[in-house]
């Protein structure tokens, strides 16, 4: 844990307009790796104005030139901020505001900071981590920080095992109902859910992992990336949710300060860490211009699996999932698709039986269904099945698949839609 003046240094650090940049973050940790300290980083910054290291260092080396013109833009902001008097006001309030909320601090240079992370391009110099009180107290947590996160004997075995689901802030009604479905599923069989805490498709995935945490502690957690500080939760909606993620165990971390507000230059920024922690991540609902793009292609570079949810063609809902698609990103459906895009097929079999996790068919048994209605419900998925299509599948005529229709309907098990019917599992958001 950071002691009052390095905490106190790296608020200050943190406050300035070049440090949210990837530059300016290469900046402060290469000072940081070759002083030791945000401190002394603080001191660098300062003494770069006048050309001198304040004893640090006499000239500029062959050592500093990588980040030294960067450390002048980064000094010139810490001489502004100071004159102003607002800067030291600013760091001195985050600081209080850290300790106040109970935050953990992870900088990039402790024990505790995600692997996953420290190993992408443009690692975050610290994240903020707001848990369950109990959790903090653990020794064992307190140990190993974010790599502790949703960990249990039953829960899949390998430590790096989250994934991340995102998609549209405006879903419909059915990708956020698959949303939640997967979400569930996928805790249960021990995955720690990652996603961003927005309206739609995100909230929907938490809300799904928070379902199977309420059925088994057993189950994976799940974890939200804000991209604002603890302080600015966005949408503010969602404060329910936020704290429903923390008593169930879960974690709510950001790279920013709790006062930093959700601008939207954030949002981009944030998502290099949704899939920096995360194995894959899975998009459901995306225009050609979602951030969500945004995520699968920072997944791509720091070598995640990237998989995509179809949904009706030529809609432009679904453009930035078909483009995926077309481009090489996994087609996937449903949990099993996902574990066989993991390669992990066997071992997730095994956490089934060990978990109880419920399958579609014996989610379908509880409401004593006939051997043509289950035949019927196996042939609508999240995505809109037409008429035509159940007759070419099934083979049934159209008046006994109307017939069947209209009792899955009523069962609650599936519902019409624009193109057909979509399946319908788990509680309506």
């Amino acid at each position: 844990m950071l002691d009052t003046h390095e905490l106190n240094a790296l608020c200050t650090l943190l406050l300035l307009p070049g440090s949210q940049g990837r530059r300016g973050r290469s900046c402060i940790s290469s000072i940081v790796d070759k002083y030791g300290s945000f401190a002394n980083c603080l001191e660098y910054l300062k003494a770069s104005q006048g050309g001198a290291r304040s004893g640090l260092d006499a000239k500029v080396n062959d050592e500093d030139k990588p980040y030294y013109s960067e450390a002048i833009v980064l000094g010139r902001q810490l001489d502004q901020g100071r004159h102003m008097r607002t800067l030291t006001d600013r760091a001195a309030f985050c600081q209080r505001a850290i300790r106040q909320d109970g935050l953990m601090v992870l900088t990039y240079r402790d024990a505790g900071y995600p692997e996953s992370l420290s190993n992408i391009p443009d690692p975050p110099l610290a994240l903020f981590v707001d848990l369950h009180r109990d959790r903090i107290a653990s020794e064992s947590f307190v140990a190993t920080g974010m790599k502790g996160i949703g960990r249990s004997q039953n829960a899949v075995e390998d430590v790096n095992i989250r994934l991340a689901l995102v998609g549209s802030r405006r879903a419909l009604k059915s990708s956020c109902d698959l949303a939640v479905y997967l979400g569930r599923e996928l805790a249960t069989l021990g995955f720690e859910v990652v996603s961003g805490m927005a309206l739609g498709v995100d909230a929907a995935a938490h809300r799904g992992a928070l379902q199977a945490k309420e059925r088994s502690q057993e189950a994976g957690a799940t974890i939200a990336v804000l991209g604002s500080g603890h302080r600015q939760i966005y949408p503010k909606s969602n404060t329910s949710l936020y704290k429903s993620i923390i008593n169930s165990g879960g974690v709510v971390i950001s790279e920013y300060l709790p006062i930093v507000a959700p601008l939207k230059q954030n949002f981009p920024s944030r998502n290099r860490i949704v899939s920096g922690i995360s194995r894959g991540v899975i998009v459901l609902e995306a225009t050609g211009k979602s951030g969500s793009l945004i995520t699968a292609r920072l997944a791509l570079e720091q070598g995640r699996d990237v998989m995509a949810v179809p949904g009706i063609a030529r809609e432009p809902r679904f453009e930035g999932c078909h483009r995926m698609i077309k481009q090489g990103a996994a087609l996937v459906e449903s949990v099993e698709d996902i574990v066989q895009v993991l390669g992990l097929d066997d071992l997730v079999n095994v956490k089934k039986v060990q978990l109880g996790a419920i399958s579609e068919v014996e989610s379908s048994n509880k409401f004593s269904l006939s051997e043509a209605e289950r035949d019927i419900l196996s042939h609508i998925n999240f995505t809109a099945t037409g008429l035509d299509g159940l007759i070419s599948l099934t083979g049934h005529s159209i008046p006994a698949i109307m017939e069947v229709l209209v009792s899955l309907e009523i069962a609650g098990l599936i519902r019409a839609c624009p193109g057909g019917y979509v399946r319908v599992i788990g509680d309506s958001l």
